[in-house]
């Protein structure tokens, strides 16, 4: 992952209180993680998850 997306996403689930942040779709997957996977696409009915605890590494959620 990118430094300044770290700090970014960091910053915005501390400013809002949040204690994590659950992010779907592969978009935002993508652009969060910046992993390309191939199988969205060929899958479209299978959801995919970004778990970010706060001040903590980012977990994703994609079922097989």
């Amino acid at each position: 992952m990118k430094e300044a997306i770290i700090e970014k996403v960091n910053k915005a689930i501390e400013n809002e209180g949040y204690d994590a942040l659950l992010v779907f779709g592969y978009d935002n997957l993508q652009y969060l993680t910046g992993a390309y996977l191939h199988f969205p696409q060929t899958f479209q009915d299978r959801y995919m998850a970004v778990f970010w605890p706060r001040d903590e590494n980012a977990t994703c959620i994609i079922p097989h």
